[in-house]
């Protein structure tokens, strides 16, 4: 049974790959409303009523922004 323990070698980590999606910014206004049913501005509103309660700080990497959260 020694020799598993000689079988844990460490390996280098893979690359995370994330998949390209348009920013929020980059969307219509008819495609908003379609997607979100709500409109730019509304979802700005929403966004600075909620910032408070959904930002949340952290020390070991990057948190999901508000706008993306909502």
């Amino acid at each position: 049974m020694a020799a598993i323990g000689a079988l844990d070698v460490a390996r280098p980590r893979e690359r995370r790959l994330f998949r390209q999606t348009k920013g929020f910014s980059d969307l219509r206004d008819a495609e908003i409303l379609s997607r979100y049913r709500l409109d730019r501005q509304s979802i700005y509103r929403l966004v600075d009523l909620l910032r408070d309660d959904l930002q949340k700080p952290t020390r070991r990497s990057k948190s999901i922004p508000v706008l993306t959260q909502v």
